[in-house]
């Protein structure tokens, strides 16, 4: 872009905002629809509660940075 067409354009923007006097409205927002969309949606998929069909052989619980740990 060439150095005077961008200063024009600056300046044509500055006397935009200050024609309009920077005066945004604040946003507003929509109702939420998600009862109505979402109450037809269905997730099939096991009970997370329930036992699956693999063993836990061991289970280490940390954060993994314990350096006193072997497992970490």
């Amino acid at each position: 872009m060439r150095p005077e067409f961008r200063t024009r354009l600056l300046a044509l923007l500055a006397g935009c905002c200050a024609v309009s006097g920077c005066r945004l409205q604040p946003p507003t927002a929509a109702p939420s629809d998600a009862p109505q969309v979402l109450a037809h949606r269905t997730f099939s998929a096991p009970h997370p509660g329930e036992s699956g069909p693999y063993t836990v052989r061991k289970l280490y619980y940390g954060s993994g940075t314990d350096k006193q740990r072997a497992e970490y």
